[in-house]
């Protein structure tokens, strides 16, 4: 165990070295400064308090800066990023026990299952897979295996419910930026970048524009690359800020918190995802259904009273949501045509796929299960859903069985089943922010299970 001293000096050195970097990079005196007033400020106040201010500063760069204001090096080094090698390196230079739980192995399994056939099948075929495979499995390794490994044992230290509802809050600000971006109908953040010539993440330049619009209307997207992975946030904080409106014993608190849903269902109304609307008011609903906290006859109104609410919603918003008519509506055949194709591909390649990472040109798949199929064969996606799945029923033994936690356990079990679910929707495994923010969500989770066994 490092001595108090020692970790300052650590941290004195990460920091200039991430000072030094960024002055160099940025090349602006004005900007410069601000960041070493803000990075100074923030070791005066915190001293020693070296992972909550990681923590906090991954929570806020995640949100808001996921895809601008980087570095461009080997991958696009954005400032959650940078925050979290630090929290990883810090965590390994102060801890020197280890133990993985049995999803975490899972997870392990299912990432050496795609980069081995990956390997294989670069040997064989063409060398050229194995950069772009060697990026996307390290990243999943680092931001999602050891990002989740390391949070989930440092937040037990904390107040991980507290941290839960931060989370909540933080994509509330976000939600409502996004609101405000689609009445506006200009996104003032990426036209700021643009306009002044600031760092963004060139991997999705295309995604600035394209898909963005419906009907002639501008799709929200907030802070993020594209409206799928603004949508697709919104949606995974949704099982959580219900379990903290049953918990939470304040009305005060419990409106705030209400307020919060709204604003992620109508962040993901306003993103046009008919998809994820749909994924959203089935976890609504089921959580309605299966929840303790709740007399049957207030389960049955709020259902009812939610199918009218939606029923109605349909009809008066339909000309939103299908602005050609359902009958021209032309997402629905691009889809069904990508999956024709893929299904020839996954053929001929059944056991380990096309390779990790590569998609033949002109194909897009909107399921990322669907994608990792053709990619990685059937051994990735059994070892990718089996990791998940085996979380999922974790959780949903013990609703019943764990009376005084049991929404809890609901919420994680709902939480897992909505990322799954997104993954059918779209590529969200492949949309960093999406991902990230799952894995926050679920290390938060973790360390909250480990504060109630300790109490």
């Amino acid at each position: 165990m490092l001595i108090k001293k020692q970790r300052e000096i650590l941290l004195a050195i990460i920091f200039g070295m991430f000072i030094a970097v960024s002055i160099s990079y940025l090349q602006n005196i004005t900007l410069s400064v601000i960041l070493i007033i803000f990075i100074g400020g923030a070791l005066l106040l915190i001293r020693n308090k070296v992972e909550k201010a990681l923590i906090i500063s991954i929570l806020i760069s995640v949100f808001c800066f996921s895809v601008v204001l980087g570095i461009n090096t080997f991958i696009y080094l954005t400032l959650d990023r940078i925050f979290i090698l630090l929290l990883i390196v810090y965590f390994f230079l102060t801890t020197r026990r280890y133990n993985l739980t049995k999803f975490e192995k899972l997870f392990l399994i299912f990432i050496f299952s795609i980069a081995l056939p990956t390997f294989i099948m670069s040997m064989l075929k063409d060398y050229s897979l194995l950069e772009n495979s060697f990026k996307k499995v390290s990243l999943m390794f680092i931001e999602f295996f050891l990002f989740l490994f390391v949070l989930s044992r440092v937040l037990v230290k904390y107040k991980p419910e507290k941290f839960m509802k931060q989370i909540i809050f933080m994509g509330a600000l976000v939600g409502v930026y996004g609101i405000i971006e689609f009445v506006a109908q200009r996104n003032f953040l990426f036209d700021f970048i643009i306009q002044h010539g600031f760092s963004y993440n060139e991997t999705y330049s295309t995604s600035f524009t394209w898909g963005q619009v419906r009907g002639n209307v501008m799709r929200a997207k907030a802070t993020f690359s594209h409206t799928l992975e603004f949508a697709g946030v919104m949606s995974l904080l949704i099982p959580c800020t219900l379990y903290f409106i049953l918990e939470e014993k304040s009305k005060s608190k419990k409106i705030l918190l209400s307020i919060c849903l709204g604003v992620f269902l109508t962040g993901v109304t306003l993103a046009i995802s008919r998809s994820m609307l749909v994924i959203n008011l089935f976890i609504i609903i089921v959580f309605l259904l299966t929840t303790k906290s709740i007399s049957l006859v207030k389960k049955i109104s709020i259902v009812v009273i939610g199918t009218l609410t939606t029923f109605l919603s349909i009809i008066f918003l339909f000309d939103f949501f299908f602005p050609e008519g359902a009958s021209n509506d032309q997402s629905l055949g691009i889809r069904s045509s990508n999956l024709l194709n893929g299904f020839s591909l996954i053929k001929e390649n059944f056991l380990f796929g096309l390779g990790y990472g590569y998609i033949p040109p002109g194909q897009v798949y909107d399921n990322y299960l669907f994608s990792l199929f053709i990619q990685s064969g059937i051994i990735g996606v059994i070892s990718f859903i089996s990791a998940f799945l085996y979380l999922m029923f974790f959780h949903f033994k013990r609703i019943n069985k764990d009376i005084n936690k049991s929404n809890y356990h609901l919420c994680m079990f709902l939480l897992v089943l909505t990322f799954l679910l997104l993954n059918t929707a779209f590529d969200a495994m492949s949309f960093i922010a999406v991902s990230k923010i799952f894995f926050l969500l679920l290390a938060t989770g973790i360390a909250m299970n480990e504060k109630f066994e300790k109490n």
